[in-house]
């Protein structure tokens, strides 16, 4: 449970942004089911991958995981510190607005 925490505040975050559009019911339903396919998506991919191609998908899947590793810790740095920069000249700059 406790890894999955971090995955409920994004999952809250999303419920919030809907509520808050105050789109009707339906659409505010098909944005969680959507969220929910794509949370989902990556795990559903891995698998159906695993079990069509046996063990080629093993070596396949292990490869990507190191390929992951390496480049994605750089891309989720470079991800985050740019989210972190326009979120902070937003911020100062509704500061500074009069």
């Amino acid at each position: 449970m406790a890894v999955e925490l971090p995955t409920a505040f994004m999952y809250f975050g999303a419920i919030s942004a809907v509520l808050a559009s105050h789109a009707v019911a339906p659409l505010e339903l098909s944005l969680l089911v959507v969220y929910n396919a794509l949370f989902v998506a990556p795990l559903i991919a891995i698998m159906v991958i695993r079990r069509r191609s046996g063990e080629r998908a093993e070596r396949w899947l292990a490869t990507g995981w190191e390929r992951l590793l390496g480049f994605g810790q750089l891309l989720l740095t470079g991800l985050t510190g740019s989210a972190g920069a326009v979120l902070l000249i937003a911020g100062v700059t509704s500061l500074l607005a009069p």
